[in-house]
C-alpha cells in the first residue's frame, strides 16, 4: 500500500538500487473499491495502432469478464486509452523509425465514486506490450483474422525497414526484396 512507503521508504530505495539500469519506473497508489475489493478494469485492445475493442474484467472474479457494452463508461475509458496510446506511439520504434505496435493493451482502472458526476473515476492502470496482451479468453469474438492480417502487414513493414537499414538478415537482400515484391503483388502496396 502507498502508506507502507510513506511510513518506510527504504524498500522502495532498495528496489531502485537493485534495478539501477532502469531509467524510470511507475509507483501507483494502492486502490480499492469502497467495498474493499480490488478495482475493476476496462481492458482496451489496440491492433496495428488502432483501437479495436474493450473488455470489462472484474477485480475479484477471474471468470467475470465480457465485452464492455456501449455507454459513457466505455467511451470515457476508450478516450483515456487512446490518449495513452499516443504516448506509446512516441517510443515504439523499429530501426529507429516509428511503427505501430502489433497488439497493445491499455488497462483502465474503474472505481465507484459517488462524489463524481458519473458515479465512477478512471485511471490508467497498465500499459501492456505485445507479448503480454494476447489473452484469448478476454476476446468474446473471433479476432484471429484481424490480428493475422496485422501480423503480415507488420512483418512486411519491419522487413522493409531492416533492409533499408542494411541490417544483416538471413538470406540475400535481393531474394528478400523479391519475396516482398510478390507480397506487394498479392496484397497490394503498404499504406
Amino acid at each position: 500500500r502507498t502508506q507502507d512507503f510513506v511510513d518506510d521508504i527504504e524498500p522502495l530505495l532498495q528496489y531502485e538500487k537493485e534495478n539501477k539500469k532502469t531509467k524510470e519506473f511507475l509507483v501507483q497508489p494502492y486502490v480499492l473499491k469502497p467495498n474493499g475489493n480490488v478495482f475493476d478494469e476496462i481492458r482496451n485492445f489496440f491492433i496495428d495502432g488502432k483501437w479495436a475493442y474493450s473488455v470489462y474484467t472484474d477485480g475479484v472474479d477471474y471468470e467475470g469478464f465480457w465485452e464492455q457494452p456501449a455507454g459513457k463508461l466505455k467511451e470515457a475509458c476508450k478516450q483515456l486509452a487512446m490518449r495513452t496510446y499516443k504516448e506509446v506511439q512516441k517510443v515504439n520504434k523499429w530501426e529507429g523509425k516509428p511503427i505501430d505496435s502489433l497488439v497493445n493493451r491499455i488497462d483502465i482502472g474503474v472505481v465507484p465514486d459517488k462524489s463524481k458526476k458519473e458515479g465512477w473515476r478512471i485511471f490508467v492502470n497498465e500499459i501492456e506490450p505485445q507479448m503480454t496482451t494476447w489473452l484469448g479468453r478476454y476476446c468474446p469474438f473471433v479476432i484471429q483474422d484481424k490480428v493475422g492480417e496485422a501480423c503480415v502487414k507488420q512483418a512486411r513493414q519491419m522487413l522493409r525497414a531492416s533492409l533499408a537499414a542494411k541490417r544483416k538478415l538471413p538470406g540475400s537482400s535481393e531474394h528478400l526484396r523479391k519475396l516482398l515484391g510478390v507480397l506487394d503483388q498479392r496484397l497490394g502496396p503498404l499504406p
